[in-house]
Formats: C-alpha cells, structure tokens, sequence
C-alpha cells in the first residue's frame, strides 16, 4: 500500500498511534455510563491525514 501511495505521489504515514482515557460509572444497580475520549495520531495511512479526537458515551443495562 505504500508503495502505490509513494508511485502515486501521495503523502503517507509510516504508523497510526491511538490513546484512549475511559471510565464506567455506577449510576445504580445494573446501570452504567461509560464514556471514553480517543485521541489518534494519522488515523489513516494514506492519504495522510491530520489527528483526529473523538468522544463516546454509552449506557448499558445489565439485567
């Protein structure tokens, strides 16, 4: 794949990097609140692109 960016004259990256931070949260008995903040650097390999930070929150229930 590089190799066909390269011969394309496209800019690409050599790797993706990923840091995540998440946290679950009892509300109460069987029901959580997860959330997460994710943080990756070249989230593609080409065409190259800048970081990308995302948010996420979820509730689960558990019978």
């Amino acid at each position: 794949m590089k190799r066909n960016a390269a011969l394309s004259g496209a800019d690409y990256a050599n790797a993706t990097t990923n840091l995540s931070i998440s946290y679950a949260y009892r509300v109460r008995q069987g029901v959580y609140l997860q959330s997460a903040l994710i943080y990756t650097d070249n989230p593609t390999f080409s065409p190259k692109r800048g970081s990308s930070l995302n948010a996420y929150t979820t509730l689960v229930l558990v019978f």
